[in-house]
């Protein structure tokens, strides 16, 4: 099962979907296995583009909370 524990928080387009440091990641995209930070990262690259919104549940003091991660519209400048 996941558990992926938020150790920072990086771009203000995560901010802005609620997610907060030391919270626990236990449902991203519909997935629910264990995945590496890595493994995230691909799926996203793999599956998904600029301006999606992505669905995931993270765990907060016991209690689930269903959030929506919205991307960037495009590639930020400079990458």
């Amino acid at each position: 099962q996941m558990a992926v524990r938020v150790t920072f928080i990086w771009g203000d387009y995560t901010r802005k979907s609620g997610i907060a440091t030391n919270d626990i990641v236990v449902k991203f995209d519909g997935l629910t296995q264990d995945m590496t930070i890595p493994q995230l990262h691909a799926h996203l690259n793999l599956n998904r583009n600029y301006g999606d919104a992505i669905p995931l549940t993270v765990r907060r003091k016991g209690k689930d909370h269903e959030l929506v991660l919205s991307l960037p519209k495009e590639r930020p400048k400079g990458e």
